[in-house]
This record gives C-alpha cells, structure tokens and sequence, in this order.
C-alpha cells in the first residue's frame, strides 16, 4: 500500500465559492498569526533560551476564542494550518545543519500573501469526506456536494485528505490523497536477450537526445511568450489605475498558468511513452540549481562558456519529467537508472573510453584523440548512459556504471 494522489478541477456554486474563500482566509489567518507570535516571542527571548523553549504558544482554539468568525469554517482545516507551520519549521531547522546550502536558502517561513495561491487541507475523520464518481461530486465539512469534471473512476477508494486550492486565475481544484492497494506488480526479466534498454542526454534544445539521435518535438513554451509576458509587466508596474492593475495582473497569470500546462502535457504524455517503449531508461544525474546558475560551465567543467542557461533550464521542466518518469515505471514494473553524478558521460568515447578532459560546452562534435571515433556530443552521452545499464544486466567490466540509484524491488 502507498498513497496516491487524484487531483481534479472543482466547479463551486455561489455559496460554496465564498466558504471556499473563507476557509481559505482563515487558514493563511491561522498560519501568519501564529508564525508572527513565534517571531516575536524569538525576538523577546533569544537571550534567555530556557524561557524560550518553556514559551506556550496559542493554539488555533484559543484564537477561535479571541477571533469569532476562525468559528464560521472547517476546525480541521485550521489545525492543518498550524501543522503546516510546524513542518515549515522543522524543515527550516534541517536545512540548517546543512553546511553546504548558502544561507540564503535555510527556506525561513514566510508569510503567506493574499493574491498568490491559496490552499487548506482537511482529513478524514468518521466519514467527512466523500467523493462519487458516478455523479461526479465530492463532499468536504462546510461545503457539501461539489460538482467536478473528470472522467478518471478508481474502485473502493479510501480517501485520507483533500487539500483545496485556487489558483491566481481563481479556478478551484481538489487534490484527493487515498490509499492505492496494488498487487501482483508486474516485474521485468533483467536477464532476457530482448531487454529494450535506452540511455537519454538531457538538451537545453532538443528536450533530450537517445543513443540513436533521437529527441521529441519539444517546444519552448516560456521562449514563445516571453516578449508578452515582458510587455504585461512593464504595463502592470507603470499604470496608476488599481482596476487596470488588477486586470493585466490576471492576464499575466493566465499565460504563465497555460505554459505551465502545456509543460507538464508535454512531460506527462513522453514519460508515459518512454516508459511503454522501452524496460529500462538511463538518465543522468543533474544539479538543475547549479545549471541554471551556470556554476557546471563555469566551475566544475572550466568552461569558457558564460552564457546564462536559467530561463533555458527551467523551461524544459526537467525535474518533473523524471519524476513522473520514476513514478510511471514504477507503476508498470519498469527501471528508471540514475548514473552517477560525476560520471563524465560526455566526455568519455563510447568506443575506447577515453575521457576529454579538454571538451567544452560550445564544443559540440570532438574526435577521440585515442581510437578516431567522430562523436556527436549528445549522441555519444546517451550511448554511454545506455552501457550503465548494460554494464550491469550483462556483467561489463567498463567501469562507467559507479554509483547508482534506482528501485531494486522489479529485478528479478
């Protein structure tokens, strides 16, 4: 058993989109109320540790006291607030005894702001929450039956929480946590003659690029809008008018909103067709962070190379793609290989293995100075990421495979 989640696009009536909104205020209340009363307690006594630790903080109950209309919404839904708080800072504290993250990114809570999205969660307890696929409705305290537009229908579903939210083109979604039994997995033969094994290089291009050259029809969504997402915001910090202001403001969230659709449309429907292809796919192992910044180009691979390669990085959705790479091979009893993270696979010759310490990111085709193999830079990348996996179904002794990370529980 493992948790999954379902979430789904929620069409409220008059009376159910202003509860939602309700619920929504009162749990960002709850949480910038009480992560405010932290700071200040902190700032009284950070010089006396004892009292600090010993300090009662108030509970969403006592405000309910203090402030009346806490009581017009779902009492989960604020404890979830609170909760939430606690995670933030308990996330905050493990990112502190990380030496390696600048200080800049320790992820302090912040308060949340009204206009961004806005979420609470609610968990089951005796039966509160209810979803029917037949007529497409789901039921939350407070709110009742909800309409919804989703074809999906999943049997006996035990449902553990719904978080709602509202996104900045004020549309209203639900995302459904239940339990997901399954059994008898399929698994895949690891010894078998007709494994299909593929290797994919990441490119900043091309999306990605297999052994044979191959790469999807891959489009940058971001670069397309990028001159109108420039010309709504010069509008939107020069206009006076607070109405016009508000106006552009969800014209500029209506296109960001349709690029991130269309990305992860993209992600969704390749994975789903990588993974039905083929029973193990290798892929490297990237510190997005570090290329959007430009560090591996200019220090880790002493490039000459400073072109910035933010916008390029995150516009490809790369993270996301291998997630839901991971999670649908999971699912279908397939391997998703991750290779080490210093694994020159670039660098290195298909053919002889021999590594060009000398190779930069402008240079895109390189001979092997060992063997004479003529390499396509991607092209030889993927093959190599495709000789991890054989090295290690076949026995290889190339050495390319080095540390690995994958799900163990499919080889047979």
């Amino acid at each position: 058993m493992k948790l999954k989640a379902l979430k789904i696009r929620i069409y409220p009536n008059a009376g159910q989109t202003i509860q939602l909104n309700k619920t929504f205020g009162c749990s960002r209340f709850i949480y910038n109320t009480m992560l405010e009363e932290r700071k200040e307690a902190y700032e009284r006594l950070k010089d006396k540790p004892r009292e600090l630790y010993e300090y009662k903080y108030r509970t969403e109950k006592q405000l309910k006291e203090e402030f009346g209309f806490l009581n017009e919404v779902d009492s989960i839904s604020l404890q979830q607030a609170r909760i939430n708080l606690s995670v933030a800072y308990q996330n905050f504290y493990r990112k502190v005894k990380d030496t390696k993250l600048p200080s800049g990114e320790k992820g302090f809570p912040k308060f949340k702001k009204k206009n961004q999205k806005n979420s609470f969660r609610t968990v089951m307890v005796g039966g509160n929450l209810k979803i029917d696929f037949e007529k497409r409705k789901i039921k939350a305290p407070k709110l009742g039956w909800i309409s919804f537009r989703d074809d999906r229908k999943i049997e006996d579903i035990k449902i553990h929480s719904m978080t709602f939210s509202r996104t900045t083109t004020l549309k209203y979604y639900v995302s459904v946590l239940y339990e997901d039994h399954v059994q008898n997995r399929p698994t895949i033969d690891t010894k078998s003659k007709n494994l299909k094994i593929t290797g994919l290089d990441m490119s900043l291009t091309n999306f990605f690029v297999d052994e044979n050259g191959n790469s999807p029809q891959y489009d940058a969504n971001y670069r397309k809008y990028e001159k109108k997402i420039s010309y709504l915001q010069s509008k939107i910090s020069t206009t006076g008018c607070k109405n016009l202001k508000k106006k552009l403001r969800l014209r500029l969230n209506r296109i960001h909103e349709h690029i991130q659709n269309k990305r992860r449309d993209f992600n969704e429907k390749l994975s789903a067709k990588l993974v039905e292809e083929n029973d193990v796919i290798v892929i490297e192992t990237l510190s997005l962070r570090d290329m959007a910044r430009h560090k591996m180009w200019e220090e880790r691979r002493k490039s000459t190379d400073k072109s910035n390669h933010g916008k390029s990085v995150h516009d490809l959705g790369w993270y996301y793609f291998v997630n839901r790479l991971k999670t649908k091979a999971d699912e279908r009893g397939k391997l998703v290989i991750e290779a080490n993270r210093w694994f020159a696979s670039t660098k290195t010759c298909n053919i002889c293995g021999y590594v060009n310490l000398d190779l930069e990111v402008k240079d895109r085709t390189w001979t092997c100075p060992r063997c004479g193999t003529s390499h396509e830079r991607d092209v030889n990348s993927a093959v190599n990421l495709r000789n991890v996996a054989l090295d290690i179904f076949t026995g290889g002794t190339s050495g390319s495979a080095g540390t690995l990370s994958w799900n163990r529980n499919h080889l047979q």
